[in-house]
């Protein structure tokens, strides 16, 4: 997988692809996560028996299948990459998703130790009421 940009593009869909041939991977994707140097902005090739690469075609869906990876991957509406596991259909987490869900995650958990907190307080109070009859007795 190769992210091109303006700069890159030539050498991404020329040496590099070149190069990737003849070592034999079998498979090259391109992806330009501007939208400005590919059209389309996500690409795939497969090394056929000839080798050279051949494009690929994402189904109706718009999806490639990266059968070396094991994966399948698309563009989403925002043209962000997506991937998901071709055996099981997991989505992969995006770094980005992932930080988003763990800030979160972490707010939950501040709110629930200022709950647990506040009820310990609580505790301690009705505690010492009871307490304060006892003391008293004595």
């Amino acid at each position: 997988m190769e992210m091109t940009s303006r700069s890159t593009w030539l050498e991404d869909h020329g040496n590099k692809k070149a190069i990737y041939a003849m070592l034999g991977v079998r498979e090259y994707f391109l992806f330009d996560p501007e939208g400005v140097s590919l059209h389309p902005a996500l690409q795939g090739y497969r090394l056929g028996d000839d080798g050279d690469y051949h494009r690929l075609e994402p189904d109706a869906d718009g999806v490639f299948e990266a059968q070396t990876l094991g994966l399948e991957l698309w563009l989403d509406d925002e043209l962000r990459l997506q991937a998901r596991d071709a055996a099981t259909g997991e989505i992969i987490a995006r770094p980005e998703a992932v930080r988003v869900e763990r800030e979160a995650l972490a707010r939950e958990c501040d709110a629930v130790t200022r709950q647990r907190d506040a009820l310990a307080a609580r505790l301690a109070e009705l505690e010492a009421r009871v307490a304060a009859p006892r003391a008293s007795e004595d």
